[in-house]
């Protein structure tokens, strides 16, 4: 009786052995998330043991799916029925000596791709990061997108930028809004570009005409304070009463020069 006992832990502690096992991806078939495994400690004749083809575990194929296949040459572990390598699947990659972690952080959220690019949220300091390489970055929401950021937000684009808003744009700052270019700035409208505030402040020159030679016209009710040169192509209309300390003219103004000659 005592040795049958023996037997069967013996039996039982052979079997346990065999159901988690590490090895070394060799090959790969996305289209069918599968992999085989080259299992070092498990040898057919004198050669480690290659795996048939086992399903790679994924937290969601259903309704939600994700999907993130491992690469050749990758440690992972694998989870195997007790009657043998045929069926089983892959649990996980894990790091080891030849692939170690990309951070040290418990408190990190980390993901890095073979080109270099990665990103990562950082719980403790609460701050989203990452970085593309040679790359753009590109998101298309269908419907409402929701970003509430308790911090500071820093977005960073190596080339151009596109955004393409179909209805209404708002922006809302508490304290002050830049916006700065080295080229040329360019703000069009089909409509009226109408600006708002109690005063407006402006350095450097104005050029202004009318699209395609029309008149342009221009309706102020504020005052406005300006140094510096105004150039105007077109004619220009002012209802009511012009106060200048210097004005010269090229051209006779109502059949009149500056200054009564």
């Amino acid at each position: 009786m005592v040795n049958e006992i023996l037997r069967r832990l013996e039996m039982l502690e052979s079997v346990v052995g065999r159901l988690l096992r590490v090895g070394v991806v060799t090959s790969v078939y996305p289209e069918r998330g599968t992999v085989r495994v080259q299992l070092p400690d498990v040898h057919h004749g004198e050669t480690s043991l290659v795996t048939r083809e086992l399903p790679v575990r994924f937290d969601k194929t259903c309704k939600d799916k994700q999907y993130h296949m491992p690469d050749i040459g990758e440690h992972v572990m694998c989870l195997f029925l007790p009657t043998g390598q045929e069926q089983g699947c892959v649990l996980g990659a894990i790091y080891s000596q030849a692939d170690a972690v990309p951070v040290a952080d418990p408190d990190k959220r980390h993901f890095r791709f073979d080109d270099g690019s990665w990103f990562e949220y950082d719980r403790k300091q609460h701050l989203l990061s990452g970085h593309v390489v040679n790359g753009c970055a590109e998101l298309t929401i269908d419907k409402d997108l929701t970003a509430d950021i308790g911090g500071t937000a820093v977005a960073r684009v190596e080339e151009d930028l596109s955004v393409d808003v179909g209805g209404n744009t708002i922006i809302t700052a508490g304290g002050d809004l830049t916006a700065e270019s080295q080229g040329v700035a360019t703000l069009k409208s089909a409509s009226t570009v109408r600006v708002e505030a109690p005063q407006i402040v402006q350095t450097g020159n104005i050029t202004s005409s009318g699209a395609g030679g029309a008149v342009s016209t221009e309706v102020k009710t504020a005052n406005v304070d300006h140094t510096g040169d105004v150039e105007q192509q077109g004619n220009y209309r002012i209802h009511g009463t012009l106060h200048v300390t210097d004005l010269v003219v090229d051209n006779p103004i109502n059949g009149v020069l500056a200054g009564g000659a």
